[in-house]
């Protein structure tokens, strides 16, 4: 009888995890960017515009023979913490800076 119901208990505990990957079908049909959503995305376009407003706002205050420093946008309560939005952001800006020959 133990056996039967240490069975029982064991088949049942079994068929609870086979539903643990439900979700997968629904990720597979989940739509991921394309090159052209990225292209007609605004964020680089954004970043571009705000290193020119930089460049701009500088006018010849900046030297295009020393270097430039670009830092990542931080945790403003954790200074020391960066993310992949920040670093992202800084090397669009810094590309801009680059390209206009900084």
């Amino acid at each position: 009888m133990k056996k039967i119901l240490l069975t029982c208990v064991c088949a049942i505990a079994l068929s609870a995890c086979s539903n643990m990957n439900m979700n997968t079908a629904a990720s597979n049909t989940s739509t991921t960017p394309t090159w052209k959503d990225a292209q007609s995305n605004e964020f680089i376009p954004t970043n571009q515009r705000a290193a020119a407003a930089l460049i701009a706002a500088a006018g010849n205050k900046l030297d295009k023979s020393r270097p430039l420093i670009v830092a990542t946008l931080a945790n403003i309560n954790a200074l020391e913490e960066s993310s992949p939005f920040g670093r992202i952001v800084a090397e669009q800006v810094s590309g801009e800076f680059t390209h206009s020959g900084y």
